[in-house]
């Protein structure tokens, strides 16, 4: 390899070449002159192989001064992890993200929460809300009768730690980038905020469809026939609802019921939830005639599951339509369980081990061996099945 001596020497020996070429990147130059061979005395009187060299010289003296232009420094100052972000000066904004997709799953969801990461049991307690019988059917001096028929049921939710981190170096921040890098804990805050809508869609389905043991026949909470939604489909489905009854046979009543449904059926639960029917009166003409809302169809509230065709890869991924109890106002079908005290997601960073003689610590140093800037973020999420009665499911198929 040739010293900066050496380019000197070479490139004033044939100064009277003053050829006017393109400018060639510093790479290309140094490759060229590793290239060279001593002996090869024929390639120093070769007026562009000169300007190479000058070239190389050239950069190499304003390098050493700082003179270096901003061109030139293009391969210098890029980075494997952000190279559009951060492998060029020029100026340069970051677009605007993807509209954030709404969490729809505390509309028909329970929201509970926990004391630490143990098993957590949940009871279901049935029995002696029966209708109570007269006093004057008793047989003569028979004492009060006693109904001890209690039925229990167990759930367990358990709650474990989901987390993500990022780490980048303090060189970024030099780099004049303090303002991209300042969006980042937003972007881990969605990341936080889809886990809660993913994991909640991932209890009630999976990549075949609705959850087949809590969605099953003997459940009682398949719509009969799949229909695909429709006024007259809701009609059937909420029946189906209202059929149940609970552990003593007596009828559970509904008040309140979400609609969720995919994001390519969401025009459709519009149209469906503002049906009029056409009313009229026996001998009326047409003129007379007039349009009615559907008085029941205020009972449900629509909601759009934006993840669920990513959860549920089924072919009917986007007919499938759901019906939840309003968990506030009924025993829900499911609930969404966060740590006490972690129920929001948290922002972590590493704390520096990086000062300077004598000082204190520096916290855009990072780490002291390499300089790099770590962040994460974590939420602690859990959750359950609960009560297949506050439940039903058509896949839309219409079989």
């Amino acid at each position: 390899m040739y010293t900066d001596g050496d380019l000197d020497e070479l490139v004033d020996r044939e100064a009277v070449y003053e050829i006017d070429l393109p400018q060639r990147s510093f790479s290309e130059v140094y490759a060229d002159v590793n290239r060279a061979k001593p002996g090869k005395k024929a390639r120093f009187r070769n007026a562009k192989y000169l300007s190479k060299l000058r070239e190389c010289r050239d950069f190499l003296v304003a390098l050493k001064h700082g003179h270096v232009s901003d061109h030139h420094l293009r391969e210098v100052l890029s980075t494997s992890d952000f190279p559009i972000l951060f492998g060029d000066v020029m100026d340069t904004r970051l677009l605007n993200q993807y509209a954030a997709t709404t969490p729809t799953w505390s509309q028909y969801a329970q929201r509970g929460t926990v004391v630490d990461f143990r098993p957590s049991r949940l009871i279901a307690l049935d029995g002696l809300q029966s209708p109570l019988y007269p006093s004057s059917k008793k047989v003569e001096l028979e004492t009060v009768k006693y109904d001890n028929d209690l039925d229990e049921t167990a759930y367990t939710t358990q709650v474990e730690v989901y987390e993500k981190g990022i780490a980048y170096n303090w060189r970024m921040l030099v780099n004049r980038r303090g303002d991209f890098l300042a969006r980042l804990p937003s972007f881990l805050a969605r990341g936080a905020q889809r886990t809660e809508e993913k994991f909640a869609s991932d209890l009630y389905m999976g990549a075949g469809g609705p959850d087949a043991t809590f969605f099953s026949v003997g459940n009682a909470n398949l719509v009969t026939g799949n229909p695909a939604l429709s006024v007259a489909a809701l009609k059937t489905a909420l029946n189906t609802m209202y059929a149940h009854t609970d552990a003593g046979g007596d009828p559970i009543m509904i008040d309140g019921v979400v609609l969720v449904v995919p994001p390519l059926l969401q025009l459709t639960a519009q149209e469906v939830l503002k049906a009029y029917a056409l009313e009229t009166t026996p001998g009326s003409t047409s003129a007379t005639a007039v349009f009615m809302g559907v008085p029941w169809i205020s009972k449900f509230k629509p909601a759009t599951n934006w993840y669920q065709p990513i959860v549920d890869v089924s072919a009917n991924r986007h007919t499938t339509w759901y019906l939840f109890a309003d968990p506030n106002a009924n025993r829900p079908g499911m609930e969404v369980t966060f740590l006490s005290g972690y129920e929001q997601p948290s922002l972590w960073q590493k704390a520096p081990n990086t000062q300077r003689l004598g000082g204190s610590v520096d916290p855009i140093m990072g780490d002291f061996q390499d300089m790099s800037i770590h962040q994460k973020i974590i939420h602690i999420i859990g959750g359950t099945l609960i009560d297949p009665k506050a439940a039903v499911v058509s896949n839309g198929s219409g079989s």
